[in-house]
């Protein structure tokens, strides 16, 4: 599982989605967004303009088959 660092404390969650090469376009992930394949240490996202409050040990899931390990730090 790939790992995304950050000392941030929230991000808009397209931009992460993009950056970290889960979705290839921005209108991909909001489509996906929207239709409830994202979720957020196991949270449904619907909200396409969903910032993520980050959280240590924190995982993203996009479809089935693709996650994101966030640390904060």
């Amino acid at each position: 599982m790939p790992i995304y660092q950050t000392s941030e404390n929230s991000i808009k969650l397209i931009k992460l989605i993009v950056d970290n090469g889960l979705c290839a376009s921005n209108s991909e992930a909001k489509r996906l967004i929207m239709q409830n394949a994202v979720t957020a240490n196991g949270e449904k996202i619907s909200d396409i303009e969903a910032e993520l409050d980050i959280v240590d040990e924190m995982v993203i899931k996009v479809g089935k088959r693709k996650f994101l390990q966030i640390k904060k730090g």
